[in-house]
């Protein structure tokens, strides 16, 4: 897949789920809060009807937690 391509269905897929995330980071460089939205974006493009977290907000601060969708 082109480079361009592949950016633009990141594009549409972050701002669909209203995440701020560069697609141009490793992982391994986000923050706690944003690597569990990367976690998130992984399971929407294959279409998961249910998708199961495990106590998801509890490395969060309140400030992290208050964040709307």
């Amino acid at each position: 897949m082109r480079r361009r391509a592949l950016r633009k269905r990141y594009e549409v897929l972050v701002g669909s789920a209203g995440f701020d995330l560069r697609g141009d980071v490793p992982a391994r460089s986000l923050r706690i809060a944003e690597q569990q939205e990367d976690e998130i974006l992984r399971a929407l493009p294959r279409a998961a009807e249910i998708v199961i977290m495990d106590e998801p907000t509890a490395a969060l601060s309140a400030q992290e937690t208050a964040h709307p969708p």
